[in-house]
């Protein structure tokens, strides 16, 4: 079935990465597993956040906030920091 629909997930003033998809072990749905991925804070990029959603109603199966030691970056394809800067990648 093809319904069309959209779902979001948002929470104020943070921004997503690239979500990552893994698949419960022995599921036979498409949609049978959690998505993964981590939120940026837009002023405090030290605060993090850890998000797991249910892959197929889209609703959060945990959360995890927590302020790194350093700058995170906000997405895995490229890690940017100035000289001196302590950063964590994924």
């Amino acid at each position: 079935m093809n319904s069309r629909d959209v779902k979001i997930w948002e929470k104020t003033e943070f921004s997503p990465s690239e979500p990552v998809y893994v698949s419960r072990p022995g599921s036979t749905d498409e949609d049978d597993g959690v998505i993964l991925f981590s939120a940026i804070h837009q002023v405090d990029v030290k605060k993090v956040l850890l998000v797991i959603l249910n892959a197929a109603t889209f609703e959060e199966e945990a959360v995890v906030e927590y302020v790194a030691s350093g700058v995170v970056t906000k997405d895995f394809h490229g890690l940017f920091s100035r000289t001196g800067d302590t950063f964590h990648g994924y």
